[in-house]
């Protein structure tokens, strides 16, 4: 054989390998994808769930703000009672007139 043969088959070999670690590193890749896949979606998973929290705390807290309010009235009509303004019902529920105080 002469040097011509043993060089295009060398080149022939090392083709070959070439071809052989692209496909491995395809196979590769195709597995770290298919897991890093998995990871986002298990990402998404507990971003939906804290999406639900966040949420539901929102309405906590707007709640908490409605019932202070509230509160705040109450305290506001109590403390005009305790001042002599408004009026004040007799024990049967009817409207006897302006509270003097007394």
């Amino acid at each position: 054989m002469s040097d011509a043969y043993i060089t295009v088959i060398g080149i022939g070999i090392q083709t070959l390998l070439y071809l052989l670690g692209g496909y491995a590193m395809v196979i590769r890749n195709d597995s770290v994808t298919k897991g890093l896949s998995d990871d986002v979606k298990g990402i998404q998973t507990n971003l939906k769930d804290l999406a639900i929290v966040i949420t539901q705390l929102a309405v906590q807290a707007s709640r908490l703000d409605n019932l202070s309010q509230r509160m705040n009235s109450v305290d506001d009509r109590v403390n005009d009672l305790a001042h002599g303004r408004g009026f004040i019902r007799e024990y049967r529920g009817q409207i006897e007139g302006e509270y003097k105080g007394g």
